[in-house]
Order: C-alpha cells, then structure tokens, then sequence
C-alpha cells in the first residue's frame, strides 16, 4: 500500500544561515498530521521527501533531493504526550447541539457524552448529558447533537434553580477521560464557562406532539415536542369539536382558563375538565362522543415553552384527532331536589352531577314518599 503522506502548506523558519534548520508547523498540518494513525508514530514512519527547490546553500547550490522510494526516516523521534484542552465551547439551544474546540485534534469515536455535564457557575444545578450524535466538523472540533432527553432536563431548570438561560449561567464540565487526542493522550477533568457570544437560546416554538381525553376521569392530557411546565399552559386556548375541519360552532367547545393543570412529565401535563366545561361537552351532540368525533383546534395562548416560545397554533381548519379517548363510565347522581307544590301544577326540579339526556327521562320511575 502506498505510503501516508501529507504535504506542508508553511511553517516558520527560524532565519539564521546554519547547518540546522528548524520549521514550526503549521497548526493545520500538525491536526493533519495526527489525523494519519499510521503516519509519525515512530522514527520509521516519519520520513521525509523533497525536491531540490527545498533550500541551497550560500554558493546556491541546490540541495540534494530526497524522492519517494528514498524517503529519510527520522533520526530520534519524540512523540505526542501533552494531553489535549479545551479552548471553548458554544451551546445552540435551537439547533440543539453543544459544540466544543479543543487545542489540538481529537478523536470523534473516542468522545464519552456521558462525562460531560451542563452546570451553573456554581456547579449546584446541571444536568449529566446521557446520550448525542457526534460529528467533527474539523479535527479540532466536536459537535454533539443533544438527546432529546438531555435537552428536556436541562430546559426544566428554571427560576430559582436556572440553568442554561444565557451565558451567565451555562458551564461545561468535563470528567476525566471523556476524549482522546490522535496520539490517545486524555483530557483531564476541566470546567469552563460558555464562550463569549457562543449560547443561543431556544427560539423553537413547542409542540402539541398528542392529546388525550378521559370523559371518565374529567381530564385532557397534552404530550409537548418539548418541556412545558404546568403554570404556563392556558387551557383556554384549546377548543374541542367533532371532526377535524370544524363547520359547525355548536359542535365545538372552548376550555376554561381556570382549569387546574398538573404536571406528569417534564412534557406532559393533565387538564382537569372544569364542571363547566364537561357539562357542556357531554350535552353537545356528536362532540367528543368517541375517538372519531373528538377533534383540538389550539392558539398561541394555549401553552409556552420554558424559553417563552409561545406553541404552535393548530386551525380549526385542520384539528387534530385525540390520540386516545376514555367514555365516561361513571353514572349520574342526584345532587339536590326542590318541590313546588304552588299553583295548579305542581313542579319537582332536580338537579344531577352532570348533563343527563332528557329524553332518557323516565317520569314514571320517580316515587315522591314521606319518610327516608
């Protein structure tokens, strides 16, 4: 197989006339030069060509050129022992990655995500990064797409216990032995504040990934795309209707913006049906009457993300079908009852636990009697 090779771009050369010449390396053909796994890890595989324009002497005579098939092995050979640092590190929030750029090429396969960690200055708040898909942009650089996961956690930690909200609070700590240079030399443990303009806040609008309604249980359960905490969702901005292009303002009904919301997950969260609000849906013919005819149109006001990014608006034009639907099955009860016996018709009114359907109302089943 042919020999590894690469050429020097430049260099500096120390300008003193003398036997010995000295050239610095370029740093981008030192990073080239420790990319090559089989090239300058001893004498023998660090040899040099050149042709005679190299350099002359001072009667300018050509050097002696040194062709392939020749190449000159090194006479003493020092190999790389300085362990690799980093320089920076930048976090896009949007783009969802954390790159970082370290002081001499590294080894994409040899990054441990799981050494990393997200912190505040203090380091009393972070999140542990579990998982990421890795690229290398450069050879000194690593980009590590966040897990899904990671990202969610590290977005919940807001208000008091911030993390991640700019740069005065996003560090990178690096355990030991979480990357590698070419010549296998590890980090060691480091933590360094986001560079100077490297954070980007999350400017993505969320989500609403999938709902639920439970007629029985008196709840709607909202899935986000990504972490949404129960304070800042607004159940009045979701509207319920019987199909998904909705052409029929009785069959739809708007949420009360005083239903209790809880959280589930860090992208879950569970609206309780006002009594309001489940009276009036379960009177409405056709609406949430069954999985084909429950149907959620949102606005901008429904949810927001913990970056402020209000949630992506679903028409009422294009609603999305529940994801899963529970009947109710729990059986109606009376509440209270009075008895007017005033006038020439006497009037009983009761009043149940939910909307009941009059025409199921059965008179003839009633027995008014004196005694418990």
């Amino acid at each position: 197989s042919s020999a590894a090779q690469v050429p020097l771009t430049g260099g500096q050369v120390l300008l003193i006339d003398s036997t010995t010449q000295v050239i610095i390396l370029k740093a981008e053909d030192l990073y080239n030069i420790q990319a090559q796994i089989s090239l300058a890890r001893s004498s023998e595989t660090s040899r040099l060509i050149f042709t005679d324009e190299l350099i002359s002497d001072m009667a300018g005579n050509k050097v002696v050129a040194i062709s392939d098939g020749q190449a000159k092995a090194a006479a003493t050979y020092k190999s790389d022992t300085t362990v690799p640092s980093l320089v920076s590190f930048a976090v896009d929030l949007t783009q969802e990655t954390l790159t970082m750029v370290f002081s001499e090429a590294v080894k994409r396969d040899s990054i441990k995500v799981d050494k990393l960690r997200i912190q505040n200055s203090a380091g009393d708040v972070f999140v542990d990064l579990t998982a990421g898909v890795v690229s290398q942009p450069v050879l000194t650089t690593l980009v590590v797409k966040m897990d899904i996961a990671d990202l969610n956690k590290i977005k919940d930690k807001k208000g008091a216990s911030s993390l991640a909200t700019g740069e005065a609070d996003t560090f990178l700590a690096i355990a030991d032995g979480a990357v590698h240079d070419m010549f296998d030399n590890a980090i060691v443990v480091t933590t360094q504040q986001v560079a100077n303009g490297g954070y980007t806040r999350d400017d993505t609008a969320p989500e609403l990934l999938s709902f639920s309604l439970d007629m029985d249980g008196r709840t709607v359960t909202c899935v986000y795309t990504e972490t949404v905490h129960a304070v800042d969702v607004d159940a009045s901005g979701m509207t319920l209707q019987y199909k998904a292009v909705s052409d029929d303002a009785e069959k739809t009904h708007s949420l009360a913006a005083v239903s209790s919301v809880t959280q589930v997950n860090l992208v879950t969260v569970s609206i309780a049906l006002e009594k309001a609000d489940f009276d009036e849906i379960a009177r409405t013919a056709e609406l949430a009457a069954s999985l084909d005819s429950t149907f959620a149109s949102i606005t901008s006001v429904f949810a927001k993300d913990t970056a402020g990014n209000s949630v992506k608006t679903i028409a009422s034009g294009s609603a999305q079908k529940v994801a899963a639907f529970k009947e109710d099955k729990q059986a109606p009860s009376l509440l209270q009852f009075t008895l007017s016996m005033d006038g020439t018709h006497g009037a009983i009114t009761m009043h149940f636990t939910e909307t009941v359907k009059v025409s199921s109302m059965n008179v003839g089943d009633i027995i008014l009697q004196s005694k418990q």
